[in-house]
């Protein structure tokens, strides 16, 4: 009877949220293409800035003590830039007529060269690269012909040589890129709780906005299987935003790695998303439980709450709290703390970031486990206390 009774009034706020088709569909629309687009917009802007780069007119001035500057010449006549003239090199920077100018002087037969540029321009800034390339270039040539006289090579005054590989690319294992590392469990953290946080405030603050929670409060139903119902709603919701969040990640590198995009070194895009279906259901696994308690959370707040804009506002802290704290997963290896797993939402994207490198931990997972449940009871207790209270459910 009691069953019947939760599936019912489960049912019911489950009609609640999906009533409002428009809410609804705006939900699932921007929970599957707003993370794309941010994507793909960061890496599309990325592109084209570098691609104007490239395109301008790199003009630089060099200032020489030496007329007879073989750096100079070599500069001069490589065709990357362009060596203009000036009679005050700080002022044409600074009024955009050049790019940079380069200082050039030599002490005890060695040449000492410094590359003054404007961080305020990108163009500017984007000039040193190609300044300092062909200062190595003019380095390397100088370097080979003064060891052609002593019949040396390069090779004899490197009598050690090091190199690195990773324990990854011994075994043949996938690796994810930094950028998938850091981005990641901040996407799937901010998901979860946001794409949750609207439809519980519209459950219980909304409700009392509405003096429709009274209602509820009012039938022959105990108060625990009324905060149950909320809770369980706002966990569907919740793990369909997490469900679709992943999705729209998964399309977008899929996409992104098969775009002009992933040609580009440094474009934030780069990196393979070497995610196995293992990965996705150890994450979704670790996340199950951070779901129930942050559900709970939720209807807490709403409960408290006088109306629908106050709940907005109390929950502003627990979406900038999981704004920082998934940005703070770059911190996180497989040699954390276990001190840290203790700790929720944080302890969550430590464990993600562990999954990703390809290490799932149990000790690590029980001990988040515990403390989340532990806390998700808690939290219940204390929403079962709320809708008790008279006070609480009637103040406006």
């Amino acid at each position: 009877m009691r069953n019947n009774k939760f599936f019912t009034l489960f049912k019911k706020e489950i009609l609640t949220i999906t009533r409002d088709r428009k809410s609804f569909i705006s939900f699932i629309v921007m929970s599957l293409l707003l993370t794309p687009l941010l994507i793909f917009g960061i890496s599309a802007l990325d592109s084209f800035q570098r691609d104007q780069l490239e395109k301008e007119e790199v003009l630089i001035a060099i200032k020489s003590e030496d007329q007879d500057s073989n750096l100079a010449d070599y500069i001069s006549n490589s065709g990357l830039v362009k060596v203009i003239s000036s009679d005050n090199y700080e002022k044409d920077l600074e009024d955009k007529k050049i790019k940079g100018y380069l200082e050039i002087k030599i002490v005890n037969k060695i040449v000492q060269s410094r590359y003054v540029f404007d961080q305020t321009s990108n163009s500017s800034a984007a000039s040193l690269g190609k300044v300092q390339l062909l200062a190595q270039e003019f380095a390397a040539k100088e370097r080979v012909e003064i060891l052609s006289q002593y019949n040396l090579t390069e090779d004899q005054l490197n009598p050690v040589v090091f190199t690195s590989i990773t324990l990854q690319e011994i075994q043949n294992k996938p690796a994810q890129s930094s950028f998938i590392l850091f981005f990641l469990p901040y996407i799937i953290l901010l998901g979860l709780i946001q794409g949750a946080a609207q439809f519980a405030i519209e459950l219980t603050a909304g409700e009392k906005e509405k003096n429709t929670l009274a209602t509820t409060l009012s039938l022959n139903i105990s108060r625990i299987t009324i905060g149950l119902a909320k809770i369980s709603a706002i966990l569907v919701f919740s793990l369909l935003s997490l469900i679709l969040n992943v999705v729209s990640i998964l399309i977008a590198f899929t996409l992104i790695s098969s775009s002009d995009f992933s040609a580009n070194a440094n474009s934030p895009g780069l990196g393979a998303l070497n995610i196995t279906p293992e990965i996705l259901i150890q994450i979704f696994v670790v996340l199950i439980p951070l779901s129930f308690f942050v559900a709970a959370l939720l209807v807490l707040v709403g409960i408290y709450a006088r109306n629908a804009k106050e709940g907005g506002l109390y929950t502003l802290p627990l979406i900038f709290g999981s704004i920082f704290v998934g940005l703070s997963g770059q911190a996180f290896d497989v040699n954390t703390s276990q001190i840290i797993f203790g700790i929720p939402l944080l302890g969550h994207v430590a464990l993600i970031k562990q999954i990703l490198l390809g290490q799932f931990i149990p000790i690590n997972f029980i001990i988040s486990l515990i403390v989340t449940i532990s806390l998700f009871f808690v939290v219940l207790y204390i929403c079962v206390k709320m809708f008790s209270r008279e006070e609480v459910i009637f103040r406006q």
